[in-house]
């Protein structure tokens, strides 16, 4: 059940991009990059990695809270841990046998995919007017993405 809250809450979140001025604030941990690839090496600990286009790579031995792909993959080689969640918007989410992986999100073209660790899984695909709920979503949160500003709270902080 907690599954199907965290995608109701996702589908609810989309809208709000709409309204607002896209910022994401970066924090000491975290890791953005607005256009290309992002790796995290073993023994880096990552709050937040946030890839407006482009992969994330979590090598083994890397720890990541949450990884966020607008318009690309999120790839969990075994022996990495990401403790939230891994989101994929226009993408997929890879996880190797032997990560740990507490939820992972899918928004595509294909629908909405959410796998738990819980054993609950959740894949949705509806259509309206010719066109996927997942496309939809994926669609409109990265023309917002492109636009989206970067603000560094901390000089520490790692904005790429």
């Amino acid at each position: 059940m907690r599954s199907f809250l965290t995608a109701m809450l996702l589908l609810s979140s989309v809208p709000a991009l709409a309204e607002d001025e896209c910022k994401i604030d970066v924090g000491p941990n975290d890791v953005v990059k607005k256009t290309g690839d992002i790796v995290i090496e073993a023994g880096q600990y990552v709050e937040d990695a946030i890839a407006l286009d482009g992969t994330i790579t979590i090598k083994q031995g890397a720890m990541v809270k949450s990884a966020i792909a607008f318009h690309g993959n999120v790839v969990i080689e075994d022996g990495a841990k990401v403790s939230k969640s891994a989101l994929s918007i226009g993408g997929t989410v890879s996880a190797a046998k032997g990560s740990r992986v507490k939820n992972l999100i899918e928004i595509s073209e294909k629908g909405l995919r959410i796998r738990g660790t819980d054993g609950e899984d959740l894949d949705l695909n509806l259509v309206i007017g010719g066109k996927s709920i997942g496309q939809r979503i994926a669609d409109e949160a990265l023309s917002k993405m492109k636009n989206c500003k970067i603000a560094t709270a901390k000089a520490s902080s790692k904005a790429l």
